[in-house]
């Protein structure tokens, strides 16, 4: 029972989280409450009051609470609210309340207050300090996409080391460059950090582990910050310097077959 008072608690926070700091959550509530009283039993009160309501029901079901109190991943479960057409119950009961109003001017006010209404209350997304404009039609940083163009190995893929702020944009843009290590082990509550992952967030980076590592899991290429320092010379293990690419360094193990397998080459040169 523990288990499945923790999840709850858990739950009421990414809800919390889900909804951010303006009043839409609780604005989509009441309009739940008017589309109870106001819609006829069709299949928009089914899509818009009963679908809503049952997918609450299976995120708060105890069952439920038990599966995710024993996920990793439980902190982003709160996605299954993705499922939900908030905006459009919103919208959707914003225009039905405004059309039963007199016409004698009084839509024209109600209609400019609930646009007022959704404005005030979320935030202005554009002033995140997450938020940068795009550097190019990939939404992703520009030394992604070149530092992708330079190790990705046309026929086959490649594995390569990014630094942790690299890792979640080089799995958006490329589906050829696998990762050392993944955007799961970025996640706050992941139980299994990477060996390498610690490493290279050492002020000074020891060198023959590293190497060490990097060869147990097969990965030729590292990327690295240009300022970066390590106990011992890259090259004295066979990693070469390749280039730099806007202030990460790219190496190469010597010792890495980085061509095409026998059973791809057929395939590839066909």
């Amino acid at each position: 029972m523990q288990a499945v008072f923790s999840f709850y608690e858990k739950a009421f926070e990414n809800m919390a989280s889900f909804s951010g700091s303006g009043l839409v959550l609780e604005l989509f509530f009441l309009c739940l409450l008017f589309l109870f009283f106001k819609l006829d039993e069709d299949y928009k009160k089914h899509m818009l009051l009963y679908f809503p309501l049952v997918v609450l029901v299976i995120y708060f079901m105890p069952i439920w609470a038990v599966y995710t109190s024993l996920r990793d991943d439980s902190e982003i479960l709160y996605r299954i609210f993705w499922l939900i057409p908030m905006g459009v119950v919103v919208c959707f009961s914003c225009v039905t309340a405004i059309s039963m109003l007199p016409k004698n001017g009084f839509r024209h006010f109600a209609f400019l207050g609930a646009v007022l209404l959704l404005i005030f209350s979320g935030e202005y997304t554009y002033g995140s300090p997450f938020y940068s404009p795009a550097e190019n039609i990939y939404h992703v940083p520009d030394s992604v996409v070149k530092i992708c163009e330079e190790i990705e190995v046309p026929g086959r893929e490649i594995r390569a080391c990014f630094p942790e702020e690299l890792v979640s944009n080089v799995r958006q843009y490329s589906s050829v460059v696998f990762l050392t290590y993944g955007r799961a082990s970025l996640i706050t509550n992941y139980r299994e950090v990477s060996p390498i992952q610690e490493l290279l967030r050492e002020d000074i980076i020891d060198t023959k582990s590293l190497i060490k590592e990097l060869r147990r899991t097969d990965t030729p290429y590292l990327v690295i910050s240009e300022d970066k320092l390590f106990t011992d010379s890259l090259w004295d293990y066979d990693f070469a310097y390749v280039t730099t690419v806007e202030g990460y360094d790219i190496y190469l193990d010597n010792t890495a077959y980085i061509g095409l397998w026998d059973d791809q080459e057929d395939l590839w040169t066909e």
